[in-house]
């Protein structure tokens, strides 16, 4: 009886042992795989980062750029309107009419025309600038 109860011992210890080396080795595993997921987490944290940037610039690329589409057509469109005045204020010189009135509306026209332009230079300064933002980047 005592050898069965020895055996039975023997038997017990082996497997509480053993259990206890399993718990251990899976606690180790966890861990380790904690601080793994705790790695991957950081890397696409920062990868996220990166790509919030990138999205900041290109939209910022995007805004200027329709910027400076609106700016250049408000020039373009300035710029047609004075050649209209111009040939207007020609035809009536060749009639013979009285064109004062109309050669102090294109000098006041000319100088619209000159900010309107002004304002669509700097338009497609600050698209270059964004232009070449994103090619730093």
């Amino acid at each position: 009886m005592a050898g069965v109860l020895f055996v039975g011992a023997l038997i017990f210890a082996i497997i509480s042992f053993t259990g206890k080396n399993s718990e251990a080795d899976d606690k180790e595993k966890a861990q380790k795989e904690l601080a793994s997921t705790k790695e991957d987490l950081a890397r696409l944290e920062a990868e996220l980062g990166t790509q919030q940037g990138a999205g900041e610039i290109l939209g910022d690329l995007v805004r200027t750029g329709a910027q400076s589409a609106d700016d250049l057509k408000a020039c373009a469109d300035s710029a047609r309107t004075l050649r209209s005045n111009i040939v207007s204020a020609l035809n009536s010189v060749q009639a013979g009419s009285n064109i004062n009135d109309l050669v102090d509306g294109i000098n006041a026209q000319i100088n619209e025309n000159d900010n309107v332009c002004n304002t669509s230079d700097q338009s497609y300064q600050n698209f270059i600038d964004a232009l070449n933002q994103v090619r730093d980047r």
